[in-house]
């Protein structure tokens, strides 16, 4: 077993634990980070997102059965279900650390809304939110900490 793949194990136990009041948020996202967790592709550059406040989720799954689960649970409502319907789900594999670290600022610039990771969306156990704040997400893109900047 890959390192990362031991990591979504961890990483699905870590968030049981946190919804069971068991759980430590600092070893959720420890978990989060060193996981590699499964991101579906909508096309070139573009990973499936939703929006929801105000703010932008990129979706990740701790498994292609938790990735399938979320597409049977939408319908057939968009060209990513359509795809689905047919089998040809695309998607990369990447370490939980890039995703906050690297790609979300990337994502944050290009469509200028907070933007945060929903993990499990419509998944066995309620899903996990890594918001966008500090502590999280790099402190450039940390709602918290640019509010405090632009209020001083």
């Amino acid at each position: 077993m890959a390192a990362g793949d031991a990591g979504r194990a961890e990483l699905a136990a870590e968030t049981r634990d946190f919804y069971a009041e068991r759980g430590d948020r600092d070893a959720l996202l420890a978990a989060f980070r060193e996981a590699a967790v499964i991101v579906p592709v909508a096309g070139p550059r573009s990973l499936w997102n939703g929006s929801a406040r105000g703010t932008r989720w990129l979706y990740a799954f701790t498994s292609q059965g938790e990735l399938q689960r979320f597409v049977h649970a939408k319908g057939a409502r968009d060209d990513a279900d359509l795809a689905a319907q047919h089998g040809r789900i695309s998607f990369v594999t990447v370490l939980g650390f890039r995703l906050l670290d690297d790609v979300l600022p990337e994502l944050v610039r290009e469509v200028r809304v907070p933007a945060g990771v929903a993990v499990d969306v419509a998944g066995a156990y309620p899903m996990l939110l890594l918001p966008p704040t500090s502590g999280i997400v790099p402190d450039a893109i940390a709602v918290d900490i640019v509010a405090q900047g632009a209020m001083a």
